[in-house]
């Protein structure tokens, strides 16, 4: 399964992505700022910034914050723990995804986050081959 998110909206608080699963668009993403680590990692905040963008290998794992299954973002560099998950805005990422709908009235939050997570959980429970994210 190949995840995509490629990033749109940027502010002084966060970013907004579009998520896209196999080609298809599914949600919204909302993550803490893009401070650009991929070309300076020295540039890191921590709680405050999005993870570099790359290609990564996503596994379904029970979350030891959460204590449910949550797709984990394996070998972010200079980061723990990275989820994708849900929560409204930069507040509640630290670095991680938050799945949701984006309105372009509040472009530092997402709705109907709940919804949106179950919905792409669904679809990775079902996957049996390799996840992979791209984030550009």
């Amino acid at each position: 399964m190949y995840l995509q998110v490629v990033r749109g909206v940027f502010t002084d608080k966060s970013t907004i992505s579009k998520l896209f699963v196999n080609g298809t668009f599914e949600c919204s993403v909302l993550e803490d700022k893009d401070r650009y680590l991929e070309e300076d990692d020295n540039k890191k905040v921590y709680g405050e910034t999005a993870i570099p963008r790359g290609i990564y290998t996503v596994e379904l794992s029970v979350s030891t914050r959460f204590g449910v299954l949550l797709p984990h973002i394996k070998d972010v560099k200079g980061f723990t723990g990275i989820r994708i998950h849900s929560g409204n805005s930069d507040k509640d990422s630290y670095g991680c995804l938050l799945v949701g709908t984006y309105n372009e009235k509040n472009p530092d939050w997402v709705s109907g986050s709940k919804k949106a997570l179950k919905a792409l959980m669904l679809k990775l429970e079902q996957e049996d081959d390799i996840i992979t994210l791209e984030i550009v």
